[in-house]
Parts: C-alpha cells; sequence; structure tokens
C-alpha cells in the first residue's frame, strides 16, 4: 500500500505543478482555459469554476490543460477569437508552453531547499580508504581522513560532501592543492597535486578521466574475514569466510556488555583491539555476530545467509588471541579467491579456490581495485603477469594470461572488453560514511538548494549525451514500473528521501519536456520558431505529420522503458525456464 500511495501522491504533485505552470500563465496572458486535468482519460471526478472544468481523470501518467484554439483546426466563435490561444503573440505562446517545464524547475529548487532546511544525508568527503605504498600514502594521507577544506591556487574551499571534492579535483588537475584534514580530535594539513585517472563517475556509472589522489579510495573493504592456516583464529569455530556485523564482550569490573556496530574492516580492527584490551588475559569471551558468505544458485556471485552468533571464549594466558587482527589470524576476504572458472587462465595458472593474492609483478595487493587496474595496464601492454598467492601457509607464485571477455557493465549496460583471469574474488565493500548537511538560514537552504539543483541539471543533461552517443545504454531506461518502485521505496524510507526523489523526477521531466520532440513542450517551441521564420502558421498537413512522428516516437521510448521494467523484474525469465 505505501508504494501504491507514494507513486500516486508523487504523480499527482508532479502533474499538478505542471500543468498548473501553463494554466497560470495561459490566464495571464488573457487566454480561455476550457479544461484542467489532472491525468488522461476517463474522468473519474470533475467540477466547473468559472469557465474552467477541472477534472481528476482515470491514468495518473501526465494531465492536460484545455485552452480555447490550442488546435488550428478548431473554430474559434467571433466574440472569443481574443481569447484564443492562435491568436496571441509567439512569445505568449511559447511563455505559456515554457510555464509546465519551468514549474517543475522551480518545485525543485523550493524542494531541496526545504530539505536542506530539514537535513540532507549525503556521503561524507572522507578517504575510507589509503591504500599502502600509494603516492597518496607516501604523501601522508591516513585511512578515515575527513576533507574539511581545499586551498586552491584561487580560493580555499569548504568541502561539505564527497561530490564537492571530486568537483575540486577534476577542477584542479595538476595544480598544487593543501587538504586540511579531520583526522581522529586533530587537524591536519597536507600539499598535494592530483593527477587524472580513468574511473567511474560516481552518478553517471561512465568511465571517464577524473581528477584522483592515487591511492585514495572511497569504499572501505567490508568486515568480511577468513584465516590464516594454523592461527588462533583459525582454531575457532566460525565458518568461514564470515561478515561480522557487531562485536559484543563484557569488560572487567562492568556488569553490563558492550556492543560494538561493525560497518567495515576497519571498524573490526579497532573493535577487536578495544574487546581484548577491556578484558583480561586470562579469561575472557568475545560474540561476534554476523553472516557465512555463500554461493548462490547461479554460482556467480558470493551473498550472506542468515544471520550467527559465535562465542569465542579463552581460559587462560596461553590460549589468548592478540589485540592485533592480523596477528591473531584474521585476514580480509578482499583478495580471497571465491571461485576459479574451470580452464581458465587463472586454474591453468594454478590458483585454486580459497587462495589468497599476494601481489602482481613484486607489487603487494591489498585492494582490489589496485588488483583490477594493475591486469588491465599489464595486459593491455602485453607484459608477462606474475602472481603470488598464499595456500595453506605457503607462498605459491606462477606467471599467469588473460583473456579478453565482453563484459555488460552492471550500471551502464553497455559492453566492453576487458582483461580477465577468470577468477572471482570476495571484495565486499562497506557502505560509505554519511554525513548531514542542514542549513542554518532561509538564505543558506536557498543557496544550497539552488546549487543542488543546478548540479542534478548538469549531471542529468551529461546523462542524456551519453545516452545518445551510447556510452550508457538504452536498457537503463526506466517506466512506469520503475517509477512506482523508487516513489515508493523513498516514500517508506521517509520525508526526506521521498522529497529528494520528488526533486529529482521534477528535474527530469523538466528537462525532457524542453527536448525539441513533437508533442513535448519542446517540440512546440520549435513549431513557434519556424513559424516566426516563415512569418505565417505552419500547414495543418505539416503539423499532422510533425504530431505524428512525436507520437510514434515517445511511444517507442515507453515501449522500450516498459520492456526494460518488466526484464527487472525477470518476467521474461519464466518464459526462457
Amino acid at each position: 500500500m505505501d508504494y501504491i500511495i507514494g507513486f500516486l501522491v508523487l504523480l499527482c504533485v508532479l502533474v499538478f505543478i505542471h500543468e498548473f505552470g501553463h494554466f497560470y500563465v495561459a490566464k495571464l496572458c488573457g487566454m480561455k482555459v476550457e479544461v484542467f486535468s489532472i491525468g488522461m482519460g476517463l474522468k473519474l471526478l470533475k467540477f466547473k469554476k468559472g469557465e474552467t472544468e477541472y477534472a481528476l481523470s482515470l491514468f495518473p501518467l501526465g494531465g492536460y490543460v484545455k485552452i480555447l484554439g490550442q488546435d488550428p483546426r478548431e473554430e474559434v466563435a467571433k466574440h472569443e477569437e481574443h481569447r484564443s490561444f492562435k491568436n496571441k503573440a509567439t512569445w505568449q505562446k511559447a511563455a505559456v508552453v515554457l510555464a509546465g517545464p519551468i514549474a517543475n524547475l522551480v518545485l525543485a529548487f523550493f524542494v531541496l531547499a526545504f530539505v536542506y532546511m530539514k537535513g540532507a544525508p549525503t556521503t561524507a568527503p572522507v578517504f575510507s580508504r589509503v591504500v599502502e605504498g600509494s603516492p597518496a600514502a607516501l604523501a601522508g594521507f591516513q585511512n578515515g581522513d575527513w576533507v574539511e577544506s581545499i586551498q586552491t591556487p584561487n580560493a580555499n574551499i569548504e568541502i561539505k560532501e564527497l561530490s564537492q571534492l571530486q568537483d575540486v579535483l577534476d577542477e584542479n588537475l595538476s595544480k598544487s592543492l593543501t587538504f586540511t584534514l579531520k583526522r581522529g580530535d586533530e587537524n591536519s594539513t597536507i600539499t598535494y597535486t592530483p593527477t587524472s585517472l580513468l574511473q567511474r563517475h560516481p552518478k553517471l556509472g561512465v568511465m571517464e578521466e577524473r581528477g584522483t589522489i592515487d591511492g585514495v579510495e572511497y569504499f572501505a573493504p567490508a568486515a568480511s574475514v577468513t584465516t590464516r592456516v594454523r592461527s588462533w583464529a583459525d582454531q575457532q569455530s566460525l565458518p568461514y569466510p564470515f561478515q561480522i556485523t557487531q562485536i559484543q564482550y563484557t569488560a572487567k569490573n562492568a556488569t553490563q556488555a558492550t556492543t560494538l556496530e561493525i560497518e567495515n574492516f576497519y571498524d573490526f580492527e579497532s573493535g577487536w583491539s578495544k574487546a581484548i584490551s577491556e578484558q583480561s588475559r586470562e579469561s575472557g569471551q568475545i560474540v561476534l555476530k554476523g553472516y557465512p558468505i555463500v554461493d548462490t544458485p547461479d554460482g556467480q556471485e558470493a551473498s550472506p545467509a542468515e544471520e550467527q552468533e559465535h562465542n569465542i571464549a579463552w581460559n587462560h594466558v596461553g590460549n589468548a588471541p592478540a589485540s592485533n587482527v592480523n596477528d591473531s589470524g584474521f585476514v580480509s576476504t578482499e583478495m580471497y579467491l571465491f571461485k576459479i572458472v574451470e580452464g581458465s587462465p587463472a586454474a591453468k595458472a594454478g590458483l585454486k579456490t580459497g587462495d589468497i593474492l599476494q601481489s602482481v609483478n613484486g607489487e603487494a595487493m591489498t585492494s582490489f581495485v589496485l588488483f583490477k587496474r594493475r591486469i588491465q595496464e599489464l595486459a593491455s601492454k602485453g607484459e608477462t603477469i606474475h602472481l603470488e598467492w598464499l595456500r595453506n601457509g605457503e607462498l605459491l607464485k606462477s606467471d599467469v594470461n588473460t583473456r579478453v571477455v565482453e563484459v555488460e557493465d552492471e550500471i551502464t549496460k553497455v559492453d566492453s572488453k576487458q582483461f580477465q583471469i577468470g577468477a572471482a574474488f570476495l571484495a565486499l565493500k562497506a557502505p560509505p560514511p554519511l554525513t548531514m548537511i542542514k542549513a542554518s538560514s532561509l538564505g543558506q537552504a536557498a543557496q544550497l538548494g539552488w546549487h543542488k539543483t543546478s548540479d542534478l541539471v548538469r549531471t542529468m543533461l551529461t546523462s542524456f549525451y551519453h545516452l545518445l552517443v551510447g556510452n550508457i545504454s538504452i536498457n537503463t531506461l526506466g517506466g512506469p514500473i520503475t517509477i512506482a518502485k523508487v516513489s515508493g521505496d523513498s516514500f517508506t524510507r521517509g520525508l526526506v528521501p521521498f522529497l529528494q526523489m520528488m526533486a529529482f523526477i521534477s528535474l527530469n521531466l523538466f528537462i525532457l519536456n524542453l527536448f525539441p520532440i513533437p508533442v513535448l513542450d519542446g517540440g512546440h517551441l520549435v513549431l513557434f520558431a519556424v513559424e516566426s521564420i516563415l512569418r505565417r502558421p505552419v500547414s495543418i498537413k505539416a503539423l499532422e505529420i510533425w504530431t505524428t512522428t512525436g507520437v510514434v516516437f515517445l511511444l517507442m521510448i515507453m515501449g522500450v522503458a516498459l520492456f526494460n521494467d518488466i526484464d527487472r523484474m525477470g518476467l521474461f525469465q519464466i518464459f526462457k525456464s
């Protein structure tokens, strides 16, 4: 029910605002508005006030405002010609058409400004991981550094969210920047010059050259662990690999247990150290909660099973674990080989499930992102790839070949060629840290709302460009089922997520309606431009061809979007099976 309510509220508000824009400006221009309808098709409710009939119609995917004389074939009584659409000046007709999309833009701005008054959660500008030995690590950056501000050659910029940090890096390639960082309770400054690196756009999913701090990653590894053979951890009864979500223990002289929430592997490291140090070496107990990682039925991915709880206890000093997770024998699964494809280069090189990759061509591999990048770089240059890995405590090594595989990108749905060795790693990511942006005044809320509005418009225009040139597949388009799902999801999460989704879709309507496509508002503006050049109305026949072309095009796009919706639901798989 929440999904239906969220979907209907979202559509009704967006359609009302859009049509009200047309309605209001038409009235300002002295036009006679005959019908104002929310929805299309059969009128479920209607009433008349003044000269306008107001209606709520059956299909909520749209609405309309019927203005006297809007159809050039319509006969208009002589005494009402001065109020008909077709007899108004071109600029007035254009204003009426523009008013709908502009109303959607204004709605998005006010909604986002209100969201910032309430407080908007966003991804924090945190370096979740700094890869050991990388240029970033050598410059002094550390795991968990929170960027507070960046001194550029032109200004000192306060950084509020991760996307803003990325924008500064993009705009200041090869320029020396000074980062002010919050590191625990202290502040630190580091000077670094960002370089260009091919990486995924965080919002669009396309691969492009972007500014980067080499070695910084914005996602920390999840707290999924395995063990070294014959270590203390290996002797415990946990099912490995295991993803940890909580640590519970009772400190010395305490009457209540302490519970630590574990979000990532670094939380596990610090939480484990805290749990050990606050208990006696002679005896103690730790409860680990989490999920065993198991194979999915299709054999392609890993997924967590049902939550489990495991007690780890010791009763003398000789059996006590170390306070360091590595010394205790716990190892992150990031470079853990979860699956080897039969007959693949990895299999031929001798790699097996359960191996833990150590290095590529002598370079230590502590990050799966770094591993993928190195494999692509070496294979594209035709260089030999030499791997080292651990198996049952023994270090093994071998050269490995690669094979070119056509892979569909999970975000853009575009096929691309990649070099692969035929191995699947258990490189699970933790959610990124969040922060709250809350305006302290109406003025700041308006400023933040407008900045977010303009940023979303730029991102959407860029995404449409990538869609046109083929960098993003048409298979990513969503139809009414997708809109219903995302609106329902956001509605169940609360007011702020729902309003953010409303602003996002409202801006989509703003942009889409301005496209020069027949039937859409942008198509009408094209006709007005042609009429201004010809200094006469377009012929009825030309208008019919123009309109029919637009209807057919929109029906095709809607058909593709609906097909994608059904495909995402997996209904086509039923017929295939």
